[in-house]
């Protein structure tokens, strides 16, 4: 027996799912064009039998150590609450992106001078002209709420970083164990432990 930390553990059964995928293209392969000039029917047809036999056998063991070593990452990161800590990041992720999206679109509101100023040029100029916009756009949020926002942004960067610290601590300490029937068959199908 073997163990390998999650990190190195998903990176074995992503190296089997690509192994898996490449034997289920062979295993689907049951029918052969013949010749049928070919003096040699049988022989070609046994030998198709014989390649697919041994696909379909190393199918159905890829399949079973992949879905072992599935449930071992499942088990482990279960008991490590990996699932909340996901939902976690993705929830602080959609919150920081929301809120660095107002903080980039955002200015603070005008001076109360200002915008009456900037409202009087405006109309100043509609009543000289026939030509021209008769709205000005503004930002309304003041300058205390754009703090507010900004302390908001730091503090869920850093519970985002905390999450992803224990995200990388659960992924490079804890460890499953592969059985000595599982590490042979990564022999087998090189995969690297």
């Amino acid at each position: 027996m073997t163990k390998v930390t999650l990190r190195k553990a998903s990176k074995i059964r992503n190296r089997l799912m690509s192994n898996l995928t490449d034997l289920q293209t062979k295993v689907n392969n049951v029918q052969l064009a013949l010749n049928v000039y070919n003096p040699n029917v049988v022989g070609e047809l046994d030998a198709e039998l014989a390649k697919f036999t041994e696909s379909y056998v190393r199918y159905s063991q890829v399949s079973r150590v992949l879905f072992s070593i599935r449930e071992k990452i499942s088990a482990a990161g279960n008991a490590h609450n990996v699932s909340g800590l996901l939902a976690d990041r993705e929830a602080l992720s959609g919150q920081l992106r929301t809120v660095t999206r107002v903080l980039s679109l955002a200015r603070p509101r005008l001076p109360d001078a200002t915008l009456s100023a900037q409202i009087a040029g405006v109309v100043s100029r509609l009543e000289k002209s026939d030509y021209g916009h008769d709205q000005l756009h503004v930002s309304f949020i003041q300058e205390e709420v754009l703090e507010g926002i900004r302390a908001d942004q730091l503090v869920l960067q850093t519970a985002l970083d905390t999450v992803q610290d224990k995200l990388e601590a659960i992924n490079t300490s804890v460890t499953i164990e592969l059985t000595d029937e599982e590490l042979a068959l990564l022999k087998a199908e090189r995969v690297a432990v």
